[in-house]
């Protein structure tokens, strides 16, 4: 069986509206979904050399179109708060998407930002956890409703939609980037939907098998640290906590 696989679908880093965004996820549950082909989750922070409406300037701080189809947040000054889409980059510039306005906004030379990847995939090895204590293990508590001489008995536990996973990781750079890819909720538009109307886009699980019946939607709750490895090794064993997405489809959930 292949790696599991957790990304973003490919292409909705430029997709030109929330509904090109949305239609990206239209075959799930007929054919399975293309994920990302970028696999390098990053982010860096940076201060400010140069401003125009469509460009950000840094030291050569960044890997050349690393960044291409990211985003960067400013951090400080008149504009803090704002968020611009990144559609390509340089050792030192960050060009922005047609149509922003970064100076009329008020980024200045010397204001701090951070600049972070947009939609990736993170494959993870083909390794078995050995740490037991899931924290959404069911209760397997019974609660029983009366219905004429019988019942119906409802399962209480976990919450259905929920899913935790577990792997094995190889140092604590890929620890790294499944906390960014965690910390990015990208919305059907191909921004970061936590400063957006738009709705979030989820995240294709792909667990082990690249067709329709091995493909779920989730978003990321929480990434945590479970226990780093043997000395010397660089192991980091983290445990996934996931939340599935509902599609209306014969399939369910």
């Amino acid at each position: 069986m292949a790696s599991w696989k957790l990304g973003y679908p490919n292409g909705l880093d430029s997709v030109a509206s929330e509904a090109a965004g949305e239609a990206l996820y239209n075959a799930w549950s007929v054919s399975p979904l293309t994920l990302s082909t970028k696999v390098l989750a990053n982010r860096i922070g940076g201060q400010a050399t140069d401003v125009t409406e469509t460009s950000i300037s840094d030291t050569g701080r960044f890997v050349t179109s690393l960044y291409n189809g990211g985003l960067v947040k400013i951090l400080s000054g008149a504009a803090k708060g704002e968020v611009y889409k990144v559609v390509s980059n340089t050792t030192g510039v960050l060009t922005l998407k047609t149509g922003s306005t970064a100076y009329s906004d008020g980024v200045r030379t010397n204001d701090y930002f951070e600049v972070v990847t947009g939609s990736t995939t993170f494959v993870f090895e083909s390794r078995n956890p050995h740490n037991e204590d899931i924290k959404t293990e069911p209760e397997l508590m019974l609660k029983r409703y009366p219905l004429y001489d019988g019942g119906l008995a409802i399962a209480k536990g976990r919450k259905p939609e929920d899913l935790v996973v577990q792997a094995i990781l190889n140092n604590e750079n890929e620890l790294k980037m499944l906390q960014i890819m965690a910390n990015l909720k990208m919305d059907y538009s191909g921004n970061d939907g936590t400063f957006t109307t738009a709705e979030l886009a989820p995240l294709i699980l792909e667990t082990g098998k690249n067709d329709e019946d091995n493909q779920f939607l989730v978003h990321i709750l929480s990434v945590k640290r479970v226990r780093s490895g043997a000395r010397g090794s660089g192991l980091v064993e983290v445990q996934i906590h996931l939340q599935q997405v509902g599609i209306m489809s014969y399939r369910g959930y």
